[in-house]
């Protein structure tokens, strides 16, 4: 599968952001296989027609909609390039961590790192008009680079992130403070770096030095779902992945992820799908990128 690297010196100094129109350069941002980032993507799409598949999922797209992706999520997109009219802005997390001393910025935002709520947001015409203004003034500013432009370019961007926060947690009825509890966003990046290591709750207290008990509280009280529902929902989506973007077989899978036997793997997965691993995979058309 292919892998989307940041370049940070583009402009011939660093920069740890960047925007685009899609209608300037359409064939750059529309791949039709199976990629990811080390980046973080939003893509406005003002005029679209087409679809984006992303993990199982297929979304269509909508005009004045707006999508999501963290890097690692496995993508690809179908769009009309003709036709397509939007932006792309795209940033990595130490271009606003850094600056506020808080590397977990893009796990409190509801729709970065989601594995149960929507990859998309459909906006009013009127804040999609009022976004876009935003989006020119970033495009002017990368052009115009100055000794202050970092400032600028990070302020509207945190301002937009913030301003999506609250439309998507508004349409998904879900909340939209970005206050919560530190350790409860905490384990949630954990669960993203060691999915494919640790896959029960203990392991994760233990590393964090919190109690299970605690640990289960602040993640209800900040998600409204247990731990370990957490915890399973993602490894869950680890083997969707595995099974839709790689070879591999069960046994390899389970090997990979730290599942002890194969039958426990295929057992936890038909407990939450329905399906057997196999039948998941054979659902899909033979036209996937694999590994």
């Amino acid at each position: 599968m292919k892998h989307l690297e940041f370049i940070k010196d583009k402009y011939g100094f660093e920069l740890l952001m960047d925007a685009y129109q899609f209608e300037k350069n359409p064939k750059l941002f529309f791949i039709s296989d199976y990629h990811t980032t080390n980046f973080y993507e939003i893509m406005f799409f003002k005029k679209g027609d087409g679809r984006i598949e992303i993990h199982d999922q297929t979304i269509p797209i909508q005009d004045n909609s707006l999508f999501f992706f963290s890097p690692g999520q496995p993508k690809r997109c179908f769009i009309k390039t003709t036709s397509v009219i939007g932006f792309h802005l795209v940033f990595q997390n130490e271009f606003l961590g850094h600056f506020f001393s808080d590397k977990l910025f893009t796990y409190r935002l509801q729709y970065f790192h989601t594995i149960t709520k929507p990859f998309h947001l459909y906006l009013s015409q009127h804040t999609f008009s009022f976004l876009s203004t935003l989006l020119h003034e970033v495009l002017l500013e990368i052009k115009d680079y100055k000794k202050d432009s970092e400032h600028i370019l990070r302020s509207l961007l945190y301002y937009m992130l913030i301003r999506c926060n609250r439309e998507y947690s508004l349409q998904n009825d879900i909340s939209y403070s970005v206050e919560g509890n530190y350790k409860a966003y905490e384990f949630k990046k954990l669960i993203e770096t060691h999915i494919t290591k640790l896959n029960k709750v203990k392991e994760y207290a233990n590393l964090m030095d919190v109690s299970r008990v605690y640990l289960n509280n602040i993640v209800k009280k900040q998600y409204g779902i247990t731990a370990s529902t957490m915890v399973a929902n993602r490894l869950l989506l680890e083997i969707k992945s595995r099974l839709l973007h790689t070879t591999q077989d069960i046994a390899e899978i389970a090997y990979d992820l730290n599942i002890s036997e194969p039958n426990n793997l295929t057992r936890f997965f038909k407990s939450h799908t329905g399906l057997s691993p196999n039948q998941f995979r054979n659902s899909y058309p033979f036209d996937r990128n694999v590994n």
